[in-house]
């Protein structure tokens, strides 16, 4: 039976200021995944996470630049819809954000609705859109959003039977959750309690300094994890959805230095 949707998530390492490198990758992982209906890539992942405003406003993009309309260009070719993260600059504000991108053009823009410092400096919106494809409504909730109940209840209660988590979770290794990073507990309850499929993606990173070990998977209503990537390599994860087949494909890419 053919698949209603068909998604993907990305895994990889984490790029900053370095755009150009970033978009290079989205096009060589959307290439591979070319068979699925909805890719995800990371949190931030083409300009980058930074714990200062300075270097997140020097790395960010105005929506309506002419960069970003070379950006759209770029991925015109691409028919899956991909939802990418990025530093928006608009006005004087930077927002953490989730572009929804299809054919070369943007169909829809989630923001980050939660912080904590010192990424305190950008500016939070608490939108909660629906978007739909293939009959299949689904949201988008970024990074430490998903842990709050309210943002993804009312994103299942708005009628998403699916929500697509971007994520970037690189912390210091002197850092307390360092021990914890593996666990997805806090993934399988929100899929659970709203009923919902939950498909996440992360960065990896492995320094002396900082360690993502990657925490990229998809989750079914029932809090089960149909599909997970290794820790510290870089994957493409693909699911099909259909009426009665649930098929899971994995493709590991290379292990993190």
């Amino acid at each position: 039976m053919k698949p209603i949707l068909t998604i993907a998530t990305y895994q990889g390492p984490a790029f900053r200021n370095q755009p150009d490198a970033a978009i290079e990758k989205i096009l060589s992982i959307c290439e591979l995944s070319k068979n699925a209906d909805i890719i995800l890539f990371p949190e931030t992942f083409v300009h980058g996470y930074f714990d200062n405003e300075a270097d997140a406003k020097k790395s960010s993009i105005d929506l309506s630049s002419q960069s970003f309309t070379d950006i759209l260009k770029v991925l015109s070719n691409i028919a899956a819809t991909i939802i990418i993260g990025v530093n928006e600059y608009s006005g004087d504000n930077i927002y953490n954000s989730a572009l929804l991108i299809e054919n070369g053009n943007l169909i829809g823009k989630v923001r980050k609705s939660s912080t904590y410092p010192p990424f305190d400096y950008y500016t939070l919106s608490d939108e909660s859109s629906i978007f739909y494809k293939n009959g299949i409504g689904y949201g988008v909730s970024i990074c430490c959003d998903i842990n709050y109940f309210s943002r993804t209840n009312q994103l299942a209660h708005k009628g998403a039977q699916i929500i697509f988590c971007p994520m970037w979770n690189i912390i210091g290794r002197n850092h307390s959750l360092v021990p914890h990073m593996h666990n997805k507990n806090h993934l399988l309850s929100k899929a659970l309690e709203n009923k919902v499929w939950l498909v996440c993606s992360d960065v990896i990173e492995n320094t002396e300094q900082t360690l993502g070990v990657g925490c990229s998977c998809i989750i079914d209503p029932l809090g089960n994890i149909v599909v997970s990537a290794q820790p510290l390599t870089e994957n493409i994860l693909m699911y099909h959805i259909s009426s009665f087949t649930l098929q899971p494909q994995y493709m590991g890419l290379e292990r993190a230095n």
